[in-house]
């Protein structure tokens, strides 16, 4: 899981994003196949450009980012080191333990210092709890899957719909 996923920062250092999201990667997956061990690589929906969707493990691919383009790299770097790979493209939200912020610890840390949330429209998601993505990855390992997976939250939503709801759960108001 370990990845740079500051997509601003990816931006402006793109050679280290290279390195840690893709190179590192393939790696991590040449290691593991000659301890004959299997990785678990968990790569994102940032693989698309955005422009449709739902999207289906058999969609090519058109990163807009250094981000997703370093994911998408990385992606193939471990199929190619270890074809018995287990890939899992998502978009997760939750409490973190790094000094880093979710998007939800983002959105209602803006409301609670009373800032505006700025909530785009037209970039939609389906995000999925950390909890959940970790009990939906335990048994994807357990069942010795292998190969590409979308997991996903159980519904589509716009960035400006996550933020609102995370202000309504946390007590701000819908708006």
């Amino acid at each position: 899981c370990a990845a740079a996923t500051d997509v601003d920062w990816c931006e402006t250092h793109p050679e280290d994003a290279e390195r840690i999201n893709a190179e590192a990667s393939g790696t991590l997956a040449s290691a593991a196949a000659a301890a004959g061990s299997r990785p678990l690589y968990v790569s994102t929906d940032a693989v698309f450009d955005g422009s449709r969707g739902p999207y289906a493990e058999s969609d090519g691919t058109a990163p807009c980012n250094v981000y997703g383009r370093t994911k998408r790299k990385g992606e193939d770097l471990v199929q190619r080191a270890l074809p018995s790979s287990l890939i899992v493209r998502t978009n997760l939200y939750g409490w973190n333990v790094q000094p880093k912020q979710s998007l939800a610890e983002w959105v209602l840390d803006r409301l609670e210092a009373g800032d505006i949330v700025p909530g785009f429209e037209d970039v939609v998601f389906a995000p999925i709890l950390a909890d959940h993505l970790a009990g939906v990855l335990l048994n994807l390992m357990e069942t010795a899957r292998e190969g590409l997976y979308h997991v996903a939250g159980s519904e589509a939503l716009s960035k400006h719909e996550f933020a609102r709801r995370v202000a309504v759960t946390f007590g701000h108001g819908p708006e």
